[in-house]
């Protein structure tokens, strides 16, 4: 039979926690008439669903239709503007955050790639990540009281496949961590109106469907830049070639 031993026999040393491989994750606000911004996306989503009426995947957001995009959202001057902030907050990150070298690069060579979504009820979006971008972000224009969340997937799979034997949530205003103290293995994000947020493009991501949501609008992109690698044969002692020969059979 086990004795309950006293607290006094309990000798656990003095523990100092560091925490290793942070996941960047920036918050900020843009300002602007939302209801200009609003009136805008609804308009555009509007001709995207009679396209794809009863496609939820689809009848929500400006990501498949370009021709539409470009002719509702794209030459607002909140467009501009939002394109504007966004591709100087991504080269002031890349030059303070990862240390990135910027010389002779322009903000035309920065590359935006921007859609407009508005999720009602019946829309959510599957767990995915964005392949071939460096930082990826969301600017929530309209959340109603009931608004879904915008939920982050830990990189750190090793650590979500051996240490997942609990779920503590531990919520603070407008963020929710799913873990333990130890291993972090979904972040929740609450938006406000306003709100901006950027991310390293490889973490994975979702938004819940969420009932009795009315209205949950957001603008959406993607942020790269060509890199200079500085290294290797020049292409001066290289002959030159073409390579649009290479091509795939259809």
């Amino acid at each position: 039979m086990k004795t309950q031993r006293p607290a006094s026999q309990f000798q656990p040393l003095e523990t100092y926690k560091r925490e290793l491989f942070s996941t960047p994750f920036y918050q900020m606000k843009f300002n602007w008439n939302y209801d200009e911004i609003i009136k805008d996306v609804r308009t555009a989503v509007s001709h995207v669903k009679k396209a794809y009426e009863n496609d939820s995947a689809r009848n929500y957001t400006t990501y498949f239709e370009r021709e539409i995009h470009d002719k509702y959202i794209s030459p607002k001057g909140w467009c501009k503007q939002l394109a504007t902030n966004l591709k100087d907050t991504y080269m002031d990150l890349m030059h303070k955050e990862f240390m990135f070298e910027l010389n002779g690069l322009k903000r035309s060579d920065v590359h935006l790639h921007l859609w407009v979504n508005r999720y009602t009820d019946d829309h959510s979006h599957n767990a995915h990540n964005h392949k071939g971008s460096k930082l990826s972000g969301t600017f929530y224009v309209e959340c109603g009281e009931v608004c879904a969340p915008i939920i982050f997937e830990s990189p750190m799979e090793y650590a979500n496949m051996l240490f997942a034997t609990r779920d503590c949530n531990n919520r603070d205003g407008q963020t929710a961590h799913h873990g333990v103290p130890a291993v972090q293995k979904e972040f929740q994000f609450m938006p406000r109106n306003g709100d901006v947020l950027l991310w390293p493009s490889y973490v994975y991501h979702h938004v819940p469907r969420q009932q009795d949501q009315e209205e949950r609008i957001s603008i959406s992109f993607n942020l790269s830049h060509p890199e200079d690698l500085s290294y290797g044969f020049a292409d001066d002692i290289l002959e030159e070639i073409d390579y649009g020969f290479l091509t795939h059979d259809k």
